[in-house]
């Protein structure tokens, strides 16, 4: 089945826009520092049969098109879900905390 994915790259697009990808030190965030190190997991994707399961045409729908939707639905899954989600789900997988260093 071929979809369009949407991964965490569109977070890295999306805060990059609005300037807020630089800390304090003027470093960048390690999430990019980190993107040739380790490896990126995609989280979701559209397709045409779920616009069809929900009542849309999507067959008359091109590529240009999909892929617009696509990131549309990427940028307000980043600004109004992602970072809610990623915390409730990694607690629910019982994924550690970072332990706090003293400095």
């Amino acid at each position: 089945m071929f979809g369009w994915y949407v991964n965490v790259l569109a977070l890295y697009s999306f805060l990059k826009k609005f300037n807020s990808f630089v800390t304090d030190s003027g470093k960048k965030n390690c999430i990019y520092e980190n993107k040739k190190k380790k490896k990126w997991f995609k989280i979701t994707c559209v397709h045409r049969d779920d616009l069809i399961a929900i009542g849309f045409d999507g067959d008359a729908v091109d590529d240009a098109t999909m892929e617009r939707l696509a990131n549309k639905m990427a940028d307000d899954y980043v600004t109004q879900l992602f970072w809610c989600h990623l915390e409730i789900i990694a607690e629910y997988l019982e994924i550690p905390l970072l332990k706090e260093t003293s400095e």
